[in-house]
C-alpha cells in the first residue's frame, strides 16, 4: 500500500466505524452516509502532507442513492477537525428534514430558494444597505424596505430620481435596496422579481421599457410597484411628458435652422425617451414648416460614445447640417466631441486647461448641439446647450410617496401622474414651459 493511501486509511479510522474509504471523481476520500439521504464527501486529504486541509461536501441523494446535490461545502477544515465538523454537518442535514426538507426534490426547491438569497445577499453588499433595529422589530407587519430598480447607477438623472425617493423614504422611516441593472430590461424583471420574494413592502421599477414580460409582473406581483419614468396601465406610474418635450424642441429648432436638421434617437423600444421624444420632435418641425428628412436620423445608445459614434458618422454622409438635436444629453456629449473630430480644429492649451474646451468648440463651429435633460456637468462645461428641463428629483418624490400611501393607507385607485417640462438655455422658444 502507498504511503498516502496508508495515512488516508489511518485518518478514515480514526474518524470511527461509520466512516469508509471510496473513490469520488478518480480520487480516494473519505466517506460517510448519515443513513437520512444525506451523506458526506471528505476530499483534498489524500497525501501524505499532514498539514493539507480537506474540503467537506454535504450531499442529498435521491431515492436510488444514484443521483444528488450538493447542498453545502466546507472548506479548509484542518484534520483535526474534520469529525467536529462532519458531525456539524450531520445536524444541519437533521435539522433540514425536521423543516420538511426529507426528500431529493424538497431539498431541490430548498436549493433554489438559497441562490435567490443569494443573489439577494449581493444586492445588499454592493449597497451596503444595513436593517435597522425599528425595520427587525416590526418585520412581522412591515419591513420598512422599498426595492428601487434602476437602469443604471453613474447617470445624473437617475441620482436625481433616487435622491428624491431617499427623501421621502428617510422622512417616513423607511430605507431602499438599490439595484442597477446596466440598461438591461430583463435584468429589471429579474431583480424585481427577486425583491417579491424578499422582506420589502413595495418597489419603485425607473424604467427603461414596458415589455410584455413586465406587463405579466405588474399585473401579478404580490407587492404594490410604482414605475417612473414610463407611462402603463398596469401599474400607478409617473412620467413625463416627453412627446410634449420633443414637440417644443422641434419648434424651436426649426425657428433657428437654416440648414437642415439632425436627430440622434434611441431604441423605440423606449416609449419616452425614444418613440415619445421623436415622434412629438418630428411633430415641433412639421408645425413649422419643416420635417426631418431620411438619412438626416441616426439610433443611438444611451451612452457619450455612442453618440459620438453616430454623429461623426452622420457628419461624414451629411454636409449641410446646422442643428443636431440629440434624444439625451449624454448623447449630445459625444456628438460635441465628434464636431470637434470631423472639423479637425486645434484646440489651444489654455482652453483644454480651463475646462473649456466643448464651450471652445461649440462657439468655434456653425453646428449646434441641443439635448434632451439638463445634465448640470454638461452645462457647467458647455456654459449651457439648448435642452429640456424635466422635474427628475420630483418624479422620484412623487414616486416615493406614492408607493407609500398605497403601502399605509392601502389606497388602490391606480394612480397615473404625467409632469411637465421646461426648455433651458433657449432664447424666446415658442413653448418654454408646460404644466
Amino acid at each position: 500500500m502507498k504511503e498516502k493511501d496508508k495515512v488516508l486509511q489511518a485518518l478514515c479510522d480514526g474518524l470511527g466505524e461509520n466512516y469508509k474509504l471510496m473513490e469520488i471523481d478518480l480520487e480516494l476520500c473519505i466517506y460517510r452516509n448519515f443513513g437520512n439521504r444525506f451523506e458526506v464527501e471528505v476530499s483534498g486529504v489524500h497525501t501524505a502532507k499532514q498539514n493539507k486541509k480537506a474540503t467537506i461536501y454535504l450531499w442529498c441523494m435521491d431515492a436510488t442513492g444514484a443521483h444528488g446535490y450538493v447542498i453545502k461545502k466546507v472548506g479548509e477544515v484542518p484534520r483535526n477537525k474534520i469529525g467536529k465538523t462532519v458531525e456539524e454537518l450531520y445536524e444541519y442535514s437533521e435539522n433540514l428534514i425536521s423543516q420538511g426538507y426529507d426528500c431529493y426534490e424538497k431539498v431541490q426547491a430548498y436549493l433554489k430558494e438559497l441562490v435567490k438569497k443569494e443573489q439577494i445577499k449581493k444586492v445588499i453588499d454592493e449597497t451596503g444597505y444595513q436593517p435597522s433595529a425599528q425595520a427587525r422589530m416590526l418585520r412581522t407587519k412591515k419591513a420598512c424596505l422599498i426595492g428601487v430598480v434602476v437602469p443604471k447607477i453613474n447617470s445624473e438623472s437617475i441620482s436625481r430620481i433616487t435622491a428624491g425617493i431617499e427623501k421621502v423614504l428617510s422622512e417616513r422611516n423607511y430605507q431602499m435596496l438599490l439595484a442597477g441593472t446596466d440598461n438591461t430590461p430583463a435584468k429589471e424583471i429579474e431583480y424585481m422579481r427577486l425583491f417579491e420574494n424578499y422582506p420589502i413592502d413595495g418597489i419603485i421599477l425607473v424604467g427603461t421599457m414596458i415589455t410584455a414580460e413586465h406587463r405579466r409582473f405588474l399585473k401579478e406581483s404580490k407587492v404594490p410597484v410604482v414605475v417612473i419614468g414610463q407611462h402603463t396601465k398596469y401599474a400607478n406610474c409617473i412620467y413625463h411628458d416627453d412627446y410634449g418635450a420633443g414637440e417644443a424642441m422641434g419648434c424651436a429648432v426649426a425657428a433657428k435652422s437654416r440648414k437642415e436638421i439632425a436627430y440622434i434617437g434611441v431604441s423605440r423600444e423606449d416609449k419616452a425617451a425614444g418613440a415619445a421624444r421623436e415622434d412629438g420632435f418630428r411633430e415641433g418641425l412639421k408645425r413649422s414648416g419643416k420635417e426631418l428628412i431620411d438619412g438626416y436620423y441616426k439610433v443611438a445608445e444611451f451612452t457619450t460614445e455612442s453618440g459620438y459614434e453616430k454623429v461623426l458618422e452622420l457628419l461624414n454622409e451629411k454636409h449641410d447640417i446646422d442643428i443636431i438635436s440629440c434624444a439625451t444629453d449624454t448623447i449630445a456629449a459625444g456628438a460635441i466631441e465628434a464636431i470637434h473630430t470631423y472639423v479637425g480644429s486645434q484646440i489651444p492649451k489654455n482652453v483644454e486647461d480651463t475646462g473649456s474646451r466643448f464651450r471652445y468648440i461649440l462657439e468655434n463651429t456653425s453646428i449646434q448641439v441641443t439635448g434632451f435633460g439638463d445634465n448640470q456637468l454638461l452645462k457647467a462645461v458647455t456654459g449651457g446647450i439648448p435642452t429640456v428641463h424635466f422635474g427628475y428629483k420630483t418624479s422620484g418624490i412623487r414616486g416615493a410617496e406614492l408607493l407609500l400611501d398605497v403601502i399605509e393607507r392601502d389606497e388602490s385607485i391606480p394612480v397615473e401622474i404625467k409632469l411637465g417640462f421646461r426648455l433651458a438655455n433657449i432664447d424666446d422658444p415658442e413653448e418654454n414651459i408646460e404644466d
